[in-house]
């Protein structure tokens, strides 16, 4: 029966679109057959699956569109089976987006143990001021060509 429906319905949407004719038959058609609301429930669907094939998370879209997990979760179902190559280019984008994380995370400064002396010093630096001014006065200098300057000579 709901086959049958969608049949039915598919028939309708095809025969009223099948009218319009010209360069601006698609504005046309999805002005003068949808309603206001339809159009923005369709725009929005469409706006999100775009976001999802250039590879933003739930949450970067969720901060564009105020969307919920489910929408989420079901449009990005929709554009894995009716778009064969989604796959593809969310895989790309993952890709490209680990490696300009891989390249944020070498210019932040290098990660160190939570629990060790360097730790403490990095989260309480007014505490270790003098540890601190004694690290910068003693740590060797570098010229502009980045080679370290020695002091003994």
């Amino acid at each position: 029966h709901q086959v049958k429906e969608a049949e039915l319905v598919n028939q309708a949407l095809l025969s009223a679109a099948s009218q319009f004719t010209g360069k601006d038959a698609v504005n046309t058609f999805i002005q003068e057959v949808l309603t206001a609301r339809e159009r923005q429930t369709i725009g929005r669907r469409l706006a999100i699956a775009r976001l999802i094939l250039e590879g933003n998370t739930y949450y970067e879209i969720r901060e564009k569109l105020h969307i919920s997990p489910n929408t989420f979760r079901n449009i990005r179902q929709w554009v894995g089976e009716e778009l064969p190559a989604y796959n593809n280019v969310v895989i790309n984008n993952n890709l490209k987006k680990l490696e300009n994380d891989e390249k944020r995370s070498r210019k932040i400064s290098k990660r160190v143990d939570p629990l060790s002396f360097a730790a403490l010093k990095q989260r309480y630096p007014m505490h270790f001021l003098l540890f601190n001014l004694a690290d910068e006065l003693l740590a060797p200098k570098e010229n502009n060509h980045g080679h370290k300057l020695n002091k003994s000579k």
